[in-house]
């Protein structure tokens, strides 16, 4: 059994590797999220609460979708929204044999594609936990996440995502004019938004890269 366990873990560090070079501007990085970063990340589980509707945006092969697995409570949905079809495909094949998922399997959808294009069922959700390499996007298409997350959402909703220690600092320093435009545009609206809606910053250095984990209210604005 354990064999098996590093076989199917060692597949799925080549796959996240594989995808991450070749669609790096959606995926962001070559390696899964630390165990460490998906405590982090799903935080907001862990605090005493009702049952709340989460969304996941951007699972990769599952490595913080197994932790808000274990992290749901009775009355919990989880929808799990990712663009890339082989991290799908990967993450349905990973979570068939984990017992947290097989337990909660009914209260756990699937969508594969843009969160932009995520139906709208007209109940808000509580919980978002988002991996998206901002950094890689365009302000316009960070711009169009925002704004479907807040459609998504009421008040009181929280939200975490993380970005990497100092990547867009390096970015302006080493980019080409138009890059460089494009990060003090992106530093703009994280700035403004960290203003308004930043309840908790993190910083998680058992990761590969170390990152910020930071957590918004949308409410708060």
């Amino acid at each position: 059994m354990a064999k098996v366990s590093l076989v199917n873990s060692a597949k799925e560090l080549a796959l996240f590797f594989k995808e991450g070079l070749l669609r790096f501007h959606d995926t962001g990085t070559v390696c899964a999220t630390s165990h460490w970063a998906a405590r982090a990340l799903t935080n907001p589980l862990r605090q005493m609460r009702a049952p709340q509707r989460i969304l996941e945006v951007g699972p990769g092969t599952g490595s913080v979708t197994i932790k808000i697995l274990q992290d749901m409570i009775p009355g919990d949905s989880l929808t799990v929204c990712e663009i890339n079809p082989r991290f799908m495909e990967a993450l349905k094949k990973r979570l068939a044999t984990n017992p947290d998922y097989i337990a909660l399997e009914d209260d756990v959808s699937f969508f594969e594609g843009p969160v932009q294009g995520l139906p709208e069922d007209g109940l808000p959700y509580d919980v978002i936990v988002c991996a998206l390499p901002f950094s890689n996007f365009s302000i316009t298409t960070v711009q169009e996440i925002f704004e479907k997350l807040h459609s998504m959402s009421h008040d009181e909703t929280v939200m975490t995502y993380y970005e990497y220690i100092g990547l867009r600092k390096m970015g302006q320093l080493v980019s080409t004019p138009e890059r460089r435009n494009r990060l003090t545009e992106l530093d703009k609206f994280f700035d403004e938004k960290h203003e308004r809606e930043l309840i908790m910053h993190k910083r998680v250095w058992l990761n590969f890269l170390p990152i910020h984990v930071h957590t918004l209210r949308f409410g708060t604005n």
